[in-house]
């Protein structure tokens, strides 16, 4: 399973900026991304996060893993 497939079948809030993955920071998420990054090399540890500007809540940001881009944009 990707990372984007873990995080929602965990019922974790997701959104996304084009292939960007953004994720809600939450006990459930960090738990999915952490366990992640343990045990997938070239991961670089815990990804970084922003506040949002609609409601000021903590997400994470983790480039080009929001699956769905890339299924409705096949490679050339």
């Amino acid at each position: 399973m990707t990372l984007y497939e873990k995080l929602v079948a965990a019922g974790c809030e997701i959104g996304n900026h084009e292939s960007d993955l953004h994720v809600k920071v939450s006990e459930k998420a960090f738990v999915v991304i952490a366990a992640h990054v343990l045990f997938h090399v070239g991961c670089n540890g815990m990804p970084a996060t922003f506040v949002s500007n609609i409601d000021g809540s903590l997400w994470y940001d983790i480039p080009f893993a929001y699956d769905p881009f890339f299924k409705a944009r096949p490679l050339a």
